[in-house]
């Protein structure tokens, strides 16, 4: 068979008379006989369904586990949103904070300042009230004549 190689064979154990079929060993391997040919073309490798079967289990656990990343990444992706979404309102609550302070800070500088005019206006209304009512004892005293 010129022009012929060998890529892959299964050697098998010969039992009985298929030893005897196989003949002898050629003197130099440059053609293989034909009634090798013949006996490697009755046998059917008996262990490739037990791999065949491996690798379908193995395709599958590969399938599962591309399903399996495909997860993690979209799950990933949810947290990185989650973390972003959760950032812009820790700093939108910073900053509400920061806007109480200083509105806390103005509104009660509003109020230290209408206190202040209040005690202001209570000392100027005693003023009047007191004025008010020594002008009024006087007008009473004099229009009566009592002095």
């Amino acid at each position: 068979m010129l022009g012929k190689k060998v890529v892959a064979a299964t050697f098998h154990r010969l039992e009985g008379d298929e030893a005897q079929l196989a003949g002898s060993p050629p003197e130099s391997v440059k053609d293989f006989p034909l009634d090798l040919i013949q006996t490697m073309e009755k046998y059917k490798p008996e262990g490739s369904g037990a791999l065949a079967e491996a690798l379908k289990k193995l395709e599958s656990d590969l399938g599962n586990l591309r399903t399996e990343v495909n997860k993690h990444d979209r799950f990933e992706e949810i947290l990185t949103r989650h973390d972003s979404q959760i950032d812009k309102l820790l700093n939108g609550l910073t900053v509400e904070a920061d806007a109480r302070k200083s509105g806390d800070d103005s509104l009660t500088r509003t109020v230290d300042k209408m206190d202040q005019t209040l005690s202001r206006f209570v000392k100027v209304s005693g003023w009047l009230v007191g004025v008010a009512t020594a002008v009024l004892i006087a007008w009473i005293v004099k229009t009566l004549g009592l002095i």
